[in-house]
């Protein structure tokens, strides 16, 4: 039922009782159209009720349901970025240790971790988005000598081309001892 029904409802039962009323005494006539002059329906212009349109439950369950995920979704926006937003940083969270195993005379990777090795030979670095730094990313060498450097990193057939000593520390920290250019 409708908002304009209901109103046209309660003044037909108005008019109805009032009229008893009346008859029975319990009203002056004067008083009678006092009440009914106080719940006269106002024009059909005046009435802001009958020109909005009520919206069904499904369309308004809808609405709240996309309000709650918008808010949602701004909620985790805000967490996922709270280090980026804060400047903050969980330092326990971005070393890791990556473990190293003997493969002849070079050693290799073998595994990650969050948590330092007990025992064996790793290297400690600290993860920035997907790639792993460990202090050892810049190398200086004799004037003239870089080139040959790095033409030998760019040749991906021979994995060997350059081969990098390393002086490891006990905490993991490393440190460039000498670069091998095979060949050189």
């Amino acid at each position: 039922m409708t908002t304009s029904q209901s109103e046209n409802l309660f003044r037909q039962k108005l008019l109805e009782e009032s009229q008893r009323w009346t008859e029975e005494n319990l009203l002056s006539s004067e008083q009678r159209d006092a009440i009914l002059r106080r719940y006269e329906t106002p024009p059909e212009s005046a009435t802001p009720t009958e020109t909005v349109k009520e919206f069904p439950r499904f369309i308004q369950a809808i609405l709240a349901l996309g309000v709650f995920l918008v808010g949602l979704a701004v909620l985790l926006l805000i967490s996922f970025n709270w280090e980026y937003l804060t400047g903050t940083r969980h330092s326990g969270w971005d070393t890791v240790y990556v473990s190293m195993k003997q493969d002849g005379n070079l050693w290799k990777a073998a595994g990650i971790s969050r948590i330092k090795p007990q025992e064996g030979v790793f290297l400690r670095g600290t993860l920035r988005g997907s790639r792993i730094e460990y202090g050892i990313e810049s190398y200086y060498v004799q004037e003239g000598k870089g080139k040959s450097i790095e033409n030998a990193m760019r040749n991906r057939e021979d994995t060997q081309s350059v081969i990098v000593e390393l002086v490891v520390a006990p905490n993991g920290k490393a440190s460039i001892k000498e670069v091998h250019v095979k060949g050189k």
